[in-house]
């Protein structure tokens, strides 16, 4: 068992217990805010991340669109990253729209456009996603 913060990606969580990962994040949250409870500057920072995280709108953290999709593709998993990534259902019962969705993805992400190091796991990511839908369409 590894600590959170030694994970590199979220497809490591797979082999973790979520419950020790959940309650270790939570664990080393409140310890920031305990320890920095005085300290104005990284409360802002923390509240701005963590909001940039669970908030509908992202614009103003991320510096560029493809740091956005990257993040969600390698970072975020099930329900949070398909509403992050606005994978909506009609995207499972329509091929063109889901083939429009992340084609529209990949002209940020692709390996031939971008410099990102994640570039290639977040479009192995958006293949997944988009396979998902496309079987789900087989069924």
């Amino acid at each position: 068992m590894s600590n959170w913060k030694d994970l590199k990606s979220a497809s490591d969580l797979n082999n973790q217990n979520i419950d020790t990962i959940k309650n270790e994040i939570l664990e080393d949250i409140s310890i920031f805010i305990e320890k920095n409870q005085n300290n104005r500057a990284n409360l802002i920072s923390l509240f701005t991340t963590l909001n940039a995280i669970v908030s509908e709108k992202s614009d103003d953290f991320f510096l560029s669109k493809e740091a956005e999709y990257i993040f969600y593709l390698t970072q975020l998993e099930g329900e949070v990253r398909r509403k992050k990534l606005n994978a909506n259902r009609k995207l499972y019962r329509d091929k063109i729209a889901a083939k429009k969705w992340r084609d529209q993805i990949y002209k940020f992400i692709h390996e031939d456009r971008c410099s990102h190091a994640l570039s290639k796991e977040a479009c192995q990511q958006l293949d997944e996603m988009y396979e998902g839908m496309i079987n789900d369409l087989k069924k």
